[in-house]
């Protein structure tokens, strides 16, 4: 009887073990695999959705960084219309070109203050989703300093030789948009650095975050490049510096008018580094926009899976090692001889069955690291086999030296 109960004891403990090693390998395998796409499916959006989202977005993104491509050869092209007009207050701000090239400038700016309300109602209908509301937060103050510049560079003023006090009055009010389009990319500076500090706290796929990663890096050196324009005497205050040197009656030296073209190259070379990151960020979104959300590598996902199981296997082998080690139960009986024989032999099959799985497993994670194994003792041998040969020619030399051979013939 105690036989019996012991034999029982022992099916249960194989049963469970069984069933455990099923659902591990089953579910448990998956687990985190699918943490990103739980995330997304606990609050009601699909991955596809997410993904249409992005594309949307970044789609957006790309046209504004035309938008502003083209605002950067208007600068460019005032640049050398001030260098042109030799530094002259009065033949830059009453030549109609110069007006022409602020409205084309409003002329972009307006178009990206509609993609900008555009992208804030795409993230914004999936704020439930943190990230996606972060990136909503941040395109809502671009679009506010968008508008800060679309003031800066409104060309509804009159300038005259005949109202100074009205001049300066028109420079100073453009000369204040500047010092707070100043402020506002210091603040978006902190604002990006919150976000990428953040990000890491977020359940993303691997692709998603690197992709949002960059994107946000070339976004701070592009919002850094912008103030620099902005500090090295923005337009207004150039221009307003022209102003004085009419006041004054004096006419540009030669050594001020090297500077006032130092000044203007700086400038030139700031707008063509801002031009170069916008073509570069597009560029990257160009190649990114098709990423998959949620691929994963497949030998990640081994290697996820194989730290994650270990130790269960280890204790499924342990226990399996320690089922062959168990003492024989006396044998009062034939029939008792008969049953103890039958159940060594089923559960044993079932041992190896179990072995040889835990040991497939094991084998196939680690291919890789066999071949290379593999590959290295071949390496090694080929190499100890030559240094012996060379060793046992260098003793046959040694041996030999002082020997001579004399040829008899």
């Amino acid at each position: 009887m105690n036989n019996i109960k012991y034999n029982i004891i022992i099916v249960i403990f194989v049963l469970i073990f069984i069933g455990y090693f099923y659902l591990e390998n089953n579910f448990f395998k998956y687990k985190n695999v699918k943490k990103t796409q739980e995330h997304f499916q606990s609050n009601n959006i699909s991955n596809t959705q997410v993904k249409t989202l992005l594309v949307n977005v970044f789609s957006n993104v790309k046209s504004i960084n035309s938008n502003m491509s083209k605002v950067n050869d208007n600068n460019l092209d005032i640049q050398n219309f001030i260098k042109k007009n030799e530094f002259v207050f009065f033949n830059i701000v009453n030549n109609k070109q110069f007006k022409n090239y602020l409205n084309k400038t409003i002329s972009e700016l307006n178009k990206n203050n509609k993609l900008y309300n555009d992208t804030i109602t795409i993230l914004g209908s999936q704020s439930s989703v943190n990230f996606l509301l972060k990136l909503s937060n941040f395109f809502a103050t671009l679009k506010r300093i968008n508008n800060d510049y679309r003031v800066y560079y409104n060309s509804d003023f009159t300038i005259t030789e005949d109202n100074m006090k009205q001049n300066d009055k028109i420079l100073e009010n453009k000369i204040e948009v500047e010092k707070k389009l100043i402020k506002h990319h210091s603040n978006i500076d902190v604002i990006i650095i919150n976000i990428l500090e953040e990000l890491k706290t977020y359940s993303l796929s691997k692709n998603v975050f690197n992709f949002l990663l960059k994107f946000l890096v070339i976004e701070k050196e592009k919002n850094k490049l912008q103030k620099d324009l902005l500090e090295s005497d923005g337009l207004f205050t150039t221009l307003n510096n022209f102003n004085n040197f009419y006041k004054k009656e004096k006419k540009i030296t030669k050594l001020e008018g090297k500077q006032l073209n130092n000044i203007n190259i700086k400038r030139k070379e700031i707008i063509s580094a801002i031009s170069l990151l916008l073509n570069n960020q597009n560029q990257f979104i160009d190649d990114g926009l098709n990423f998959n959300l949620f691929e994963e590598e497949k030998k990640d996902k081994e290697i996820e899976y194989l730290y994650s199981a270990n130790n269960n296997n280890n204790l499924l082998a342990n226990f399996c090692k320690k089922i062959k080690k168990l003492d024989k139960p006396s044998e009062g009986n034939l029939i008792t001889k008969r049953l103890h024989k039958e159940f060594k032999n089923k559960k044993g099959v079932q041992i190896k069955k179990l072995e040889a799985q835990i040991d497939i497993l094991i084998n196939s994670m680690t291919e890789n690291q066999l071949n290379k194994y593999n590959s290295h003792v071949i390496r090694t041998h080929d190499q100890a086999s030559k240094q012996y040969s060379a060793i046992k020619k260098a003793k046959e030399n040694l041996d030999n030296a002082k020997k001579l051979k004399i040829n008899v013939s």
